[in-house]
Order: C-alpha cells, then structure tokens, then sequence
C-alpha cells in the first residue's frame, strides 16, 4: 500500500585540493588549467563554497578535453580520481590526463574561390604548413577571408573551416570552403535619429561614413564608421539610455520589372576582377540608428 525510502544523507563532501597528472607543463601550467574548471576548494578556510559536485566533475573533464584538442591535441583524454579523506569530509580531485600526441597542420588551402586567386588568398593566412594545429587561429585565418571578400562586396559570403586527418599518424589538412554569394553596392542610406527633440543634422551623420551610395560595400569600412559615430560623443552610448549607434544592411528588395530595366553603373574597375561571375553587383540599404544626446 505505500513505499518508503529512508535516505542517509552522509557528509557534506567539500573539496580540499584540485591536482593534475599526465599534463606537459612545458604546454600548458597547472594554474592555466584550473581557470578552465568550475570545480575548485572554497574560500575563508574551505567553509564558503568548494561544495564537490560530480556534474561539474563531468562538465570539467570535457571543457579539459576540448581544450587540448583545440591546440591540436586531437586524441587526448581525462579522466578524474577522487581521494577522500578518513572522515569522508574532504577530497582530492585528481585529473589524469592523457594528452597523445599533437598533430602538424600538412597542408593548408581553399577551395570554392572564384573572385580571387587561389595564391591570393592563402598568401593572407597564418596557419602554415608545418605548423602546430591551433584552431584559434584557424577561426581568425577564416574572419581574415570573410574580411577580405567583405571588403569586396561579398557581404554574405559564407567560409566553414575543415580538418582532414591524413593517412601520416600526427598529420592533418585544414580546408577553407568559400561560397562567395552575390557582390552588393550601397544603394541608399536611411538615417534614423531618436531621442527627444533631436537637432542632429543627418549630414552630420554621413560626414562620418566612409561609404556612399553607388560604392561597393565594405563591411571593415562600415565597421570603422560605426567606430567614428559611436567616439564622436553626439549620440548616446549607454543602452540604459537610448539606443548606441549601430550600422545595419539589408538586400534592397525591388520588382523584377524594376531589376530588368536598370542597368546601373558598371562593377568594372573594382579591384581585382571586376565583374563577379555572377554578373552586376546588387544594391543594399544601409540603415544607420543612433540616439542623439541634444
């Protein structure tokens, strides 16, 4: 008619000390490797917090795993020990980590490139052959091409950064797969002032854009003209306050009657190929928000 479950609680079990084994400290220090857990002694003599929870354990060891193979440590692993003391009151965690061996990057290339040079583009990457594997600096090789086909109109260009494991133990290939997308020119700017009885101008605003209607878009250029707006000390920059300034674009949507009989101002000349392959730069809207202070 009725079950009952007597539960025996135990200790509070706290954490007294965090040590880790098998790791080269050439690499990486044990004081670098207790930033990247959550599980730690208390503090004011272990009494505040340093409380042992084995879901913090588990989330521990793969935050430790996923970092080493971030620096190319692809086959490493950690497991934890627990060592407790005679009252049952303390424990030591104890992380064992294998790190394997840290793979070479063999090769480095993109493919998908139409706009630009096979040689252009891997000329401008950091990662080398030869090379440690680092996928930090894999991410920042691939914002470099998203600012280079962004600084030519690409604005939706999509770049994805793979990893091959060759046949060679210890040896890997990184692959930059480009889909270029569309090439787009400004075609108009929208300026939006909020605030109570703002007396901005709207040319005040555009003196500090370093792009204007027909030029090709350059996104490292609109990000140096949101800079300028937001130093300028005209608008507002708390967001308690009002909006801070911000540069958005969008495709401009137009009718296909409308696309057809609009040749537009010819790409040609935009350095370096001109024409794209797929025909005349499109237009963008470029809409600029921004809270005035007076």
């Amino acid at each position: 008619r009725g079950v009952a479950y007597l539960i025996s609680e135990g200790p509070l079990v706290r954490i007294g000390k965090v040590e880790f084994i098998g790791n080269d400290r050439n690499f990486v220090a044990d004081g670098r490797l207790k930033t990247l857990i959550q599980s730690k002694p208390g503090i004011l003599k272990y009494f505040l917090r340093g409380q042992l929870d084995r879901t913090k354990v588990q989330d521990d060891k793969e935050k430790l795993t996923a970092y080493y193979r971030s620096f190319g440590y692809f086959r490493a692993r950690v497991d934890r020990e627990l060592e407790y003391s005679d009252d049952g009151r303390w424990v030591t965690l104890r992380f064992v980590i294998d790190e394997g061996p840290r793979y070479v990057v063999r090769d480095v290339s993109v493919i998908g490139n139409e706009k630009f040079k096979k040689d252009t583009l891997e000329s401008r990457l950091k990662m080398k052959s030869g090379d440690f594997f680092n996928v930090g600096r894999m991410n920042r090789d691939r914002g470099k091409l998203l600012d280079i086909y962004g600084g030519y109109g690409h604005v939706y260009a999509d770049i994805k950064s793979e990893t091959r494991f060759s046949e060679t133990p210890g040896q890997l290939d990184v692959v930059f797969k480009i889909v270029e997308g569309a090439q787009y020119r400004i075609g108009k700017i929208n300026v939006h002032i909020a605030g109570e009885m703002p007396h901005t101008r709207q040319s005040v605003i555009l003196k500090r854009l370093s792009l204007n209607p027909g030029d090709i878009v350059d996104v490292r250029e609109l990000r140096a003209s949101e800079r300028r707006l937001k130093s300028s000390q005209l608008f507002v920059n708390n967001p308690a306050n009002g909006r801070p300034p911000e540069i958005r674009v969008r495709p401009l949507v137009e009718s296909v009657a409308n696309r057809r009989g609009r040749r537009g101002p010819s790409s040609r000349g935009q350095s370096p190929d001109g024409r794209g392959p797929q025909g005349p730069p499109r237009e963008m809207v470029v809409d600029i928000f921004v809270t005035s202070k007076a």
